[in-house]
């Protein structure tokens, strides 16, 4: 009969110890009941296991255990031999082996007692590999979080037994990690995250989860009763790290955006709700958002746009219209400005629809030269045609301040065209933030030089006025509407602030020009305190460039 290793015993022993085993518990336990099996061969009194592995991303505490596995009821003796082995991860291994009571090990015994030994260990590797390659395809290696598939994972089996609807999902987002990144080092914004996500996950329940979903964004399921205390620590967590020897605590905060789950909600449409909160959380720069339909229909409508644009730029989807300017008392067209349209499925859409997506996208800048490209190719046709031409003014988002080169740019369009840059205007909506001020102070001074005149829309609406009028040098001064609409029948002291607005603004050199007249009676108002260059819906609404060119062959509303 076959001895040691290869003893019908010794095979069921290790066919006991590793069948259906994926865990280094279970694998410890199977060897305290399966021992009894090869204690004879071994003449074993007593076998002691100690596994002690360091920490790591899949094993945040990492494995630590101290086992008698197997102990003779009639003792052992106290000289015993112990095997030490290094794993691969530089944790440690150590087999305590003691002889039955009364026994010495033959050398024989003792190859056999390394060859258990051995075996165990290895059979513990491999058990404990298997493990972390389970965890490996769903945990963040970064954090030793679930990743996002680990997520959608746990989350299919919360929806599986219809229980996903007792939870929040939560969308977090790091605040000025970037800025972390940058100050310390990204070594130490990679240990501050991992710090962080071993803090988080503490405020999670047993059944409840938290994900890292990639950079400095997280993703949580947190029970619906439990969440009001875990947006409260979640805020503003301190983590503390070790930097040249000394212990450094740094508060990172977060913003949220949370969905209570309803019955009805899928995963995806979960997911997408969270990451277009989150968003939000960052425009408007508030901490903890909800989400709700209306809010999630906008940014729908707002990620829509903003996707769309650019086919639409590259085919030409976006039309330019023009609205007069007219002087009231000889009834000449003086000028118009050019207003973009989008057509989308066969519909014609205003500014209002898109203008403030792509403001705060940033493509606004692409459609104002757009804009300015069209503009000028029109005004080089009209030329070639045979008809006079009038300055028309393109807006210009405040967002190209930062532009440089701003002003040598909208010239090489006008030179592009051989248009002479008294027909082009830009307008510009007053300004509301003090930090636009030295961009547009440089900007209007190199369009000056270059001979281009610069309108400012919607005055009155922006900041500080007065202010305003005395610190810039432009041409020209649009009237906001809501200033006409300030002048009723019977209300003499609307028409008194509109009269010294516009002698004020004439008195110091600038020309006024009254945006949204829609009634004879506004214009014959603005007549009567020397306003006489309009523009509204009185004599036209903006025009699609074919009708404009009869106006502009015209010349005059009489």
């Amino acid at each position: 009969m076959a001895q040691g290793p290869f003893s019908e015993n010794f095979i069921e022993f290790f066919k006991k110890i590793t069948t259906d085993v994926n865990n280094p518990e279970t694998f410890l336990t199977r060897i305290s009941a399966y021992c009894h099996l090869v204690k004879g061969e071994l003449m074993l009194g007593k076998s002691r296991v100690i596994i002690d592995t360091l920490p790591s991303v899949y094993e945040p505490q990492g494995f630590h255990k101290d086992i008698v596995v197997y102990e003779s009821s009639h003792g052992f003796e106290p000289e015993g031999k112990s095997y030490r082995f290094i794993t691969e991860e530089k944790g440690i291994v150590i087999i305590e082996n003691y002889p039955a009571k009364g026994h010495t090990w033959t050398q024989g015994e003792l190859d056999q007692l390394y060859v258990y030994s051995y075996m165990v260990k290895v059979i513990y590797g491999r058990i404990r590999l298997g493990k972390l390659m389970k965890k490996a395809p769903v945990t963040d290696a970064a954090t030793g979080l679930l990743n996002t598939v680990g997520i959608m994972k746990a989350a299919s089996k919360l929806s599986a037994v219809g229980t996903i609807s007792k939870y929040c999902l939560a969308f977090i987002n790091i605040k000025n990690f970037k800025h972390i990144n940058k100050k310390l080092g990204m070594r130490v914004g990679d240990v501050i995250l991992q710090e962080y996500g071993i803090q988080i996950k503490k405020f999670c329940k047993a059944d409840e989860m938290i994900a890292r979903l990639g950079g400095d964004n997280f993703l949580a399921y947190i029970k619906k009763e439990n969440f009001g205390e875990f947006i409260e620590k979640i805020l503003n967590v301190k983590v503390g790290i070790q930097i040249k020897g000394v212990v450094k605590t740094f508060n990172v905060c977060s913003r949220v955006g949370y969905i209570p789950i309803s019955e009805v909600d899928t995963l995806d449409n979960l997911m997408t709700k969270a990451s277009i909160l989150i968003s939000e959380a960052k425009k408007i720069n508030v901490d903890v958002i909800k989400y709700n339909d209306a809010l999630y229909d906008r940014i729908s409508k707002s990620n829509t746009i903003s996707s769309a644009f650019p086919y639409a730029i590259e085919q030409h989807d976006f039309l330019v219209y023009y609205q007069p300017k007219v002087d009231s008392k000889s009834k000449l067209l003086i000028g118009a400005e050019a207003l973009v349209r989008w057509k989308r499925d066969n519909e014609i859409y205003a500014p209002g629809d898109f203008i403030e997506v792509l403001e705060t996208d940033g493509t606004i800048r692409e459609l104002d030269f757009y804009v300015l490209e069209n503009v000028c190719s029109a005004m080089e046709r009209w030329s070639r045609e045979g008809i006079s031409l009038i300055p028309v003014s393109i807006n210009f988002s405040r967002e190209h301040f930062f532009d440089r080169e701003l002003a040598d740019r909208i010239m090489s369009f006008i030179t592009k065209h051989e248009i002479d840059p008294k027909y082009i205007q830009i307008e510009l909506t007053e300004l509301s933030e003090e930090r636009d001020r030295e961009g547009l102070k440089e900007f209007l001074s190199s369009l000056k030089e270059k001979g281009v005149s610069v309108a400012i829309d919607d005055f009155g609406t922006g900041y500080s006025t007065l202010k305003f009028l005395n610190e810039y040098d432009v041409d020209e001064i649009k009237l906001d509407k809501s200033f006409i609409d300030s002048i009723p029948e019977g209300d003499s002291k609307g028409k008194t602030i509109v009269k010294n607005t516009i002698n004020m603004i004439k008195e110091i050199g600038m020309k006024v020009i009254a945006e949204g007249v829609e009634t004879e009676f506004q214009e014959k108002e603005l007549s009567q305190i020397g306003l006489t260059h309009i523009q509204g819906y009185l004599y036209d609404k903006p025009l699609p460039e074919d009708i404009f060119v009869e106006r502009l062959r015209a010349g005059s509303y009489l």
